[in-house]
């Protein structure tokens, strides 16, 4: 083995030039830096192209964009103001301006007097993000089946949609007395007892209108206390659709 500077040559015929082979190397390494360095100053000129521009695109900013209501929740009312989160990206707003969306008709069940929304509404300057406002209005067939009221955010002067994804959002909305998701077996056995219309009627207009599953335990356990009063100041047995007596099986 023959040692050639700090590379070790096994064949003592072989002269290796080892000056050139490090000038090869650090060739070779510039060439690399200067690919490197063309590719991210054309993907910055993408990006530039993508991000600075005067233009503003107007989207919802959730992917799927669902929303459900019940009227069983109203407490007695027969509307309910849905708001809806609604963002753009883009030049920044300097000034107020509106923002336009329209009702697609063929995926649209609820009829005229079941909604009422404008098909423009404001949208504050120096704001990123900002609220539409639609108005759901209880209708005597909601008792029975469920509507669905869709909409598309649309371009205008102030906005462009174009982002395909997160420009449509759908409604569906009743007054169906159904049991929710949140009546689990959990509520059954520690806190509201079995289901029925009549016990969710009453429970949701005089106790609690929310979503009782996302509440904590106490604070399960203290609206559930509430109905037991509420039912002891009847002073009479509440009776049920099937004919039993509304209790829960809380106690305290």
């Amino acid at each position: 083995w023959m040692r050639k500077g700090n590379w070790y040559c096994p064949n003592p015929r072989v002269k290796v030039p080892f000056n050139n082979l490090n000038v090869n190397v650090m060739k070779n390494c510039i060439y690399i830096v200067i690919v490197f360095l063309m590719f991210y100053g054309t993907s910055c000129q993408e990006d530039e192209i993508s991000f600075f521009t005067d233009s503003r695109f107007i989207q919802f900013p959730y992917g799927e964009n669902t929303l459900s209501y019940s009227f069983m929740y109203s407490q007695g009312s027969d509307r309910h103001e849905v708001l809806i989160p609604v963002k753009y990206v883009g030049a920044k707003l300097e000034e107020n301006a509106t923002v336009a969306w329209e009702i697609i008709a063929d995926k649209t069940t609820a009829v005229a007097g079941e909604y009422d929304v404008l098909l423009e509404q404001p949208f504050r300057a120096d704001f990123y993000q900002d609220t539409l406002r639609v108005m759901l209005i209880d209708s005597e067939r909601l008792k029975e089946q469920s509507v669905d009221l869709c909409l598309r955010l649309i371009s205008n002067a102030s906005f462009e949609a174009s982002t395909r994804d997160s420009l449509e959002i759908k409604i569906t909305y009743t007054h169906k007395i159904d049991k929710p998701e949140w009546w689990s077996q959990e509520v059954v056995d520690s806190y509201l007892g079995t289901w029925s219309e009549v016990k969710l009627t009453e429970f949701v207009n005089h106790i609690y209108a929310g979503d009782y599953g996302a509440l904590e335990a106490s604070e399960k356990l203290y609206y559930a206390r509430q109905f037991k009063y509420y039912l002891e100041s009847l002073g009479k047995p509440l009776y049920d659709e099937n004919g039993g007596v509304v209790t829960v099986p809380v106690i305290g």
